[in-house]
């Protein structure tokens, strides 16, 4: 369908750029215009060989962040951590089983976790999702749901332990 006007544009194109040799050469060297006679010119089609399409580059995949765990001054509580799971309301969406609340279900978090993001660790992605609740959204589930409030009410040593805890869990 498309083959007779791509055929007409090929062929204007050619003639276009037939002529425009034809009157750059007579006019470089010194020739008068007026002596061409452009009703003669014919160009054919087939001695222009379309332009082969170029490949589009190749997508520069994006730097993966670097992620510089923050030094704790104590080695992580995981009984502290289940505690402070319960305090600070994080049971009310997330159970430690595999049934689904309003979150995921945390059961089996440590073998998950760190096969999420490449070059991330199960504690990394799991501390980033603590503190940054968007950062990883899981299938199945929507953004926004976890608020970031709880996170910013505790300490990275606090946030360390309920980490402890949840890569405990069975």
């Amino acid at each position: 369908m498309f083959q007779p006007v791509r055929d007409m544009l090929l062929r204007s194109t050619n003639i276009f750029l037939v002529t425009s040799i034809v009157l750059i050469g007579t006019m470089a060297c010194g020739g008068d215009t007026d002596d061409v006679n452009l009703e003669t010119i014919t160009a054919d089609p087939t001695s222009f060989p379309a332009p082969e399409p170029t490949p589009a580059p190749e997508p520069t995949p994006a730097p993966e962040p670097t992620i510089t765990p923050v030094p704790l001054e104590v080695e992580p509580d995981a009984a502290n951590g289940e505690t402070l799971f319960t305090a600070q309301g994080c049971s009310s969406c997330h159970s430690t089983g595999t049934n689904t609340v309003v979150g995921p279900g945390l059961s089996g978090l440590s073998k998950r976790a760190g096969s999420r993001v490449p070059y991330q660790t199960e504690i990394e992605y799991v501390t980033k999702s603590i503190r940054s609740p968007n950062a990883f959204i899981v299938p199945d589930f929507f953004p926004d749901l976890m608020p970031t409030t709880f996170s910013a009410s505790m300490t990275e040593e606090e946030i360390a332990d309920v980490v402890a805890y949840l890569l405990e869990l069975p």
